[in-house]
């Protein structure tokens, strides 16, 4: 049940990074500069302390609030905190380090594109970051910048 709803998850957070990536960009991106580095690779540190830690509800308050929808997504009437729980306790500690690895994120680990206002576009098709996982070649982090906070599309490692 558990490996079926880690897998469930990912399926669900591909298909919707997706068919989101399709829509239009109409907004204007956030300007990232060195500040912005430090704050977006504390928001990834944090995220992987409360896997580590088995927080279900610290990992979703990093979360955008699409990412939440689509953890929400993956079980039914289910809250983000609980999804977020089974899929740490599914994927086991050997599991957990493939999808947030073993190494802290530093300013330097947040590469800006020098697109539009030195921002990516995530797959979600809103202007944001994406930061390269350390440990899975191909996987990134996502975040966007709502409230002015950064915040992760997806609580782990994914490709687009």
């Amino acid at each position: 049940m558990r490996r079926g709803l880690l897998t469930g998850l990912a399926a669900l957070a591909a298909a919707s990074l997706s068919l989101a990536a399709c829509g239009d960009d109409e907004s204007s991106p956030t300007t990232a500069d060195s500040e912005g580095a430090v704050l977006i690779a504390e928001t990834i540190n944090e995220l992987r302390s409360a896997l580590e830690a088995g927080d279900g509800e610290a990992a979703c308050d990093l979360l955008s609030e699409e990412g939440r929808t689509i953890v929400e997504g993956a079980a039914i009437q289910d809250s983000c905190a609980n999804v977020v729980e089974d899929v740490i306790e599914g994927a086991g500690k050997g599991g957990l380090g493939d999808l947030i690895g073993s190494e802290d994120y530093t300013a330097e680990d947040v590469v800006f594109e020098s697109g539009s206002g030195g921002t990516d576009t995530v797959p979600t098709g809103e202007p944001g970051v994406e930061v390269p996982c350390k440990q899975t070649e191909g996987t990134s982090y996502f975040l966007l910048e709502e409230g002015g906070e950064w915040r992760l599309v997806l609580p782990f490692c994914s490709g687009e």
